[in-house]
């Protein structure tokens, strides 16, 4: 995109990078605010990803340090989970 010229007492000036990173931020958070977002979790059934074979305990490490056993515990006891950004 390059600097974006701007005129002061008649004088073209480029902004500073540092002034656009901020600016360029700033766009982008005002255009997160305006989105749902949402995700989607990926379990690897096993190391080789290799069809029909499942791997209990590499599932259960994977759903417990992704967070979705303890989000699964906070809603049965009745707690509604929605994490804002």
């Amino acid at each position: 995109r390059g600097s974006t010229p701007s005129k002061a007492k008649g004088k073209v000036f480029s902004l500073a990078l540092g002034t656009q990173f901020q600016l360029q931020v700033g766009q982008l958070m005002e255009l997160l605010d305006t989105c749902h977002l949402h995700y989607v979790r990926c379990i690897k059934p096993n190391d080789a990803k290799a069809a029909d074979c499942f791997e209990g305990p590499m599932v259960l490490q994977q759903l417990q340090y992704s967070g979705v056993l303890e989000t699964i515990k906070i809603r049965r006891a009745g707690f509604a989970v929605r994490v804002k950004f």
